[in-house]
């Protein structure tokens, strides 16, 4: 089977990524991690992603400021953050420049509906 995109996954905790990771794979979806922002960038550098889960409270960056530098790299790559606080919405990752977000804790079928928007073709 096919893979249907190649998301880059950017947490602190391992525990988020191998769960998040274990998600997409579920659903065929290739899956790279990566725990600090530097290790996302290289990743990015060197390969091509359909997707970015980007965690809100990154090390000592803040996740607001990983957006600009990942449209650095892939302008046109979108980036969903990941994040606890349930006051971030949409009118925060417009301030953000994200193209979406995601609560944690994560339900399976909330997580996976959203991923899928930025995945599936229209």
């Amino acid at each position: 089977m096919m893979a249907k995109g190649r998301v880059l996954v950017v947490d602190d905790e391992a525990f988020i990524r191998e769960m998040v990771n274990d998600f997409l794979e579920s659903d065929a979806i290739a899956c790279d991690s990566a725990a600090t922002l530097t290790a996302a960038l290289e990743n990015l550098a060197g390969n091509t992603y359909d997707l970015v889960l980007l965690d809100r409270n990154l090390d000592a960056s803040h996740g607001d400021d990983a957006v600009s530098c990942i449209r650095r790299i892939h302008p046109n790559v979108p980036v969903v953050i990941m994040t606890g606080d349930h006051q971030f919405g949409d009118t925060s990752i417009k301030r953000v420049g994200a193209n979406g977000f995601i609560h944690k804790p994560f339900k399976y079928d909330e997580f996976m509906q959203t991923i899928l928007q930025f995945l599936e073709p229209e």
